[in-house]
């Protein structure tokens, strides 16, 4: 998944405050 800038991505179901690209935690 990449980020796309904005606060509260969804990935892989898991809520992320800020995007953090190739540091996905869940």
């Amino acid at each position: 998944m990449q980020a796309k800038g904005a606060q509260g991505l969804i990935v892989d179901g898991c809520i992320r405050d800020l995007p953090k690209p190739g540091n996905w935690e869940g």
